[in-house]
């Protein structure tokens, strides 16, 4: 998918307040005993326009920005677009034609969004492994809230980097204490939301790492058998893990 190429300069700077569910990924444990290297991979909420960088982040703005936004959501170029960041766009949740869904009830569960999530977004992990494999670093995910969606692919990224279930379910979690803060920020989009799907249930991630482990062959064989190929896996790990010494 093309990358949107507008340039922050072109677009109102705004007066937004700043990132409330940031976090630089580093540091995590992984089940080798490494650990995960600090300004690689950020997850957040979604950048407004005016927001001053997040606090105690040596590097900003992201040189890559994966977008997992709906096309409905967009108000305008990404904020972050600039000669120094590229942004992809990968619509995660959109109803697009190409997809062939069955009818879902209006309402459904958090962990019944992830399956779907997990189940219907191949494309986008494939093009996600890929950039996370050899795109300029730091590279920033987010969608509205940075809970759901990003949730999803974030668990896969962490994985894949050998993190342990508790410790992708540990960052999972962070999100709550910012929930009351995104909500705040991102009030249009979340006011008709169902309140059962604001919160930040351990069964909801556990329905992606259950997927994911029982799969022959684990998170890699899941990935693999969706289309990422084992080589992004591996450079992916290469570059987000410190080696062991």
């Amino acid at each position: 998918m093309a990358p949107d190429t507008t340039h922050s300069s072109d677009f109102d700077a705004g007066t937004g307040a700043g990132l409330v569910n940031f976090r630089d990924l580093g540091g995590l444990p992984t089940q080798d005993g490494g650990r995960t290297r600090e300004g690689v991979l950020y997850r957040a909420d979604a950048p407004l326009p005016g927001d001053p960088p997040p606090a105690g982040v040596t590097s900003w703005p992201p040189a890559t920005v994966i977008d997992l936004r709906a096309d409905a959501e967009m108000c305008g170029p990404h904020p972050l677009s600039s000669r120094e960041t590229t942004v992809h766009r990968f619509p995660l949740l959109d109803p697009p034609a190409r997809r062939d869904s069955v009818a879902r009830p209006a309402r459904r569960s958090l962990p019944e969004i992830y399956v779907q999530i997990l189940h219907e977004a191949t494309r986008e992990a494939q093009a996600v492994f890929e950039l996370a494999a050899q795109a300029p670093a730091p590279l920033l995910v987010h969608c509205a809230g940075g809970k759901d969606r990003t949730g999803v692919l974030i668990a896969m990224l962490l994985r894949i980097a050998g993190v342990p279930d508790d410790a992708v379910r540990e960052d999972y979690r962070r999100t709550s204490a910012a929930l009351a803060a995104i909500l705040r920020r991102q009030a249009p989009r979340y006011r008709h939301t169902d309140p059962n799907l604001l919160g930040t249930p351990d069964e909801a991630v556990d329905v992606v790492l259950g997927t994911l482990t029982a799969h022959p062959g684990g998170a890699a064989g899941y990935l693999a058998g969706h289309g990422v190929r084992a080589v992004a896996m591996e450079a992916w790990r290469a570059r987000f893990v410190w080696p062991i010494r």
